[in-house]
C-alpha cells in the first residue's frame, strides 16, 4: 500500500497531531478532539495528491531531469496530460542489476508532486532503454488511456500495456488534428517506414501548436529523418525545439535547424555523460543562431509554458539572465 509524498505542511501537521494525541490521551475532554484531528489529517494523507497544479489555458512542456535520457511532460490547454518517454538506464556489456527504477523513483514522484494521478497518453518515442526503461512503472502507476508508439516498439512494453488495458496506437506521419485545445501533427516515422532493427530513426516525432506558438519534439531522430522532413517540405517551424538525440552530432543538422528556426532549445542529457552530449558543434550551431539553450544537466528540470503568445521559462537552477529567450523569464531555485 503506497501513498505519494505529502506536502511538508501536511506531514508536519500529522506528526503534531500524533504528539497531541499521545499527550492528551489521559484527558477525557481533550482526547476525542485529538483523535478527530489525527484521523482527519490521516484521511488527507490518503486522499492527496490534491488537484493538479496546472495553469489553465496554457500549453506546458517540462523536461524532467532523468539523467542521460528523456522524459517530457506535456500539459495541454484543454486539460489532457501526456508523458513522452520515461527515462531509464542504458546498459552495455555485462548487465548489472540496479535498484534505481527511473519511472518509479524519479518520474512518478515528480508527477505526484504536481498532483497528477492519471495520464491521458503515454508516448514511447522508440525502444532504447534511456527512453522507455521507466515506462512500465509509469503505466502501472498512472494507468493512461492510450500508449502511442513509433516504429518497432518493444514487445515487452506492448504486453505490459495490454495487461493493463491501455489502448495501443502505433502512430505514423499524418495530417494535423485537434487535441485538447491544441493542434498536433505527427511528423515521423513515415507511413511506409520499415525498420530493420531498433534505432533512433524509429522515433515518434511530432509538433504541437497553441495559438501563435509551437513546440517540436523529435525523440532521438537523426540526420536521415531530418533530411526526409526537409525534402517533403513538412511544416517543422517551432518556437521551442526539443533537440534530437540529446544534442548528439548525429542530429540537428544545419538545414533542419534553419527550417525549424526555434527561439528556445531544450536538451535532455546527463551531467558529464560518457557520450559527450551535447556535442560542441551542435551547441555552436544553436549559439550562432542566437537560440536560447536550456539543458537538464546544467539547469535541472526545465519548464516552458505558453499562453499562445508569450513564452515563459522556469528552471530548477537560479539564473539572473537568460539571453535569447522570449518573454519574461522566471528561474527560481526550486526544490521538490
Amino acid at each position: 500500500w503506497r501513498i505519494t509524498d505529502p506536502p511538508l505542511w501536511l506531514a508536519l501537521s500529522f506528526v503534531a497531531s500524533l504528539l497531541a494525541l499521545a499527550l492528551f490521551m489521559p484527558n477525557n475532554y481533550l482526547r476525542w478532539p485529538a483523535v478527530a484531528c489525527a484521523l482527519a489529517l490521516f484521511i488527507l494523507l490518503i486522499w492527496q495528491p490534491f488537484p493538479p497544479n496546472v495553469a489553465p489555458n496554457t500549453l506546458e512542456l517540462t523536461a524532467i531531469d532523468v539523467g542521460q535520457g528523456d522524459s517530457l511532460l506535456i500539459l495541454f490547454p484543454g486539460g489532457a496530460k501526456m508523458l513522452v518517454d520515461g527515462g531509464g538506464l542504458l546498459e552495455y556489456g555485462r548487465k548489472r542489476h540496479s535498484n534505481l527504477d527511473t519511472g518509479e523513483d524519479v518520474v512518478s514522484p515528480y508527477l505526484w508532486s504536481r498532483g497528477i494521478r492519471r495520464l491521458d497518453v503515454v508516448v514511447a518515442t522508440h525502444s532504447h532503454a534511456d527512453h522507455i526503461g521507466g515506462l512500465p512503472s509509469i503505466l502501472e502507476n498512472f494507468r493512461p488511456r492510450e500508449l502511442w508508439v513509433g516504429a518497432n516498439p518493444q514487445q515487452a512494453l506492448l504486453d505490459r500495456a495490454t495487461a493493463l488495458h491501455v489502448r495501443i496506437w502505433e502512430r505514423h506521419a499524418e495530417p494535423g488534428f485537434d487535441f485538447s485545445g491544441a493542434r498536433m501533427e505527427i511528423l515521423s516515422p513515415p507511413a511506409d517506414f520499415v525498420p530493420s532493427k531498433s534505432a533512433n530513426n524509429d522515433s515518434l516525432a511530432f509538433r504541437v501548436q497553441f495559438g501563435e506558438r509551437s513546440f517540436l519534439l523529435t525523440g532521438d531522430m537523426e540526420r536521415p529523418m531530418e533530411s526526409l522532413l526537409l525534402a517533403e517540405n513538412a511544416n517543422i517551424h517551432a518556437d521551442v525545439l526539443k533537440v534530437g538525440h540529446h544534442g548528439s552530432k548525429t542530429s540537428t543538422i544545419p538545414p533542419f535547424l534553419e527550417a525549424v528556426s526555434p527561439s528556445v532549445a531544450l536538451i535532455s542529457d546527463g551531467y558529464e555523460n560518457s557520450f559527450g552530449h551535447p556535442h560542441p558543434n551542435v551547441l555552436a550551431r544553436l549559439r550562432d543562431r542566437h537560440i536560447g539553450i536550456l539543458r537538464t544537466d546544467l539547469d535541472g528540470l526545465l519548464t516552458v509554458r505558453t499562453d499562445g503568445q508569450r513564452i515563459f521559462i522556469d528552471t530548477m537552477r537560479w539564473s539572473r539572465t537568460a539571453p535569447g529567450l522570449l518573454g519574461p523569464v522566471w528561474t527560481p531555485d526550486l526544490v521538490h
